[in-house]
């Protein structure tokens, strides 16, 4: 809980900076996982983008939750575990129930995100989610309107997701 609350109060921190406008993506993700865990355990590569405030509030809650869950029993729980995480932008339709469809059905910009966790113990796909977990899916599915998917890939937990830039930017 004290970290969770930490995360936020560096958030609110970050966005007071910016006078509660946009905020940089790559400057949340170097505060929230690169400062804190090295740029030897955690790589981040993608272009910048600005995000509102209300947005990068949710979405700083995830990523806490994702790098909480690594530490404890993922790729940073173990001397020589790696993040990869990797995010873009592309344009893709996607149907009400979030299988791709058509190009030609009116498409939609996406931020993709690929959190790739490499060298950390294997995973137990079948554990019942806990908080952190609930919080994630939450944060992304629900506040953002995004889509997450998991992945226990051999070498390590994945985490692919998309946000609709529209929402994330304001724009």
């Amino acid at each position: 809980l004290r970290s969770r609350v930490g995360a936020l109060a560096k958030t609110h921190g970050r966005l007071t900076e910016d006078n509660w406008s946009r905020t940089s993506l790559s400057a949340l993700l170097r505060q929230e996982l690169t400062d804190v865990y090295g740029d030897k355990a955690v790589a981040c590569n993608g272009p910048d983008i600005r995000m509102t405030a209300q947005t990068a509030l949710a979405f700083s809650m995830a990523l806490h939750e994702m790098a909480a869950n690594a530490m404890h029993y993922g790729a940073l729980s173990v001397a020589g575990g790696h993040i990869d995480l990797t995010w873009h932008v592309e344009k893709a339709c996607f149907g009400p129930d979030g299988t791709p469809t058509e190009a030609g059905d009116n498409p939609t910009e996406w931020l993709i995100f690929d959190w790739k966790e490499t060298g950390g113990p294997a995973i137990n796909p079948d554990r019942t989610p806990g908080f952190g977990t609930r919080l994630i899916d939450a944060s992304i599915n629900t506040s953002l309107n995004g889509r997450i998917e998991r992945f226990w890939d051999a070498d390590g937990l994945r985490y692919y997701f998309r946000l609709p830039l529209k929402l994330i930017t304001g724009g």
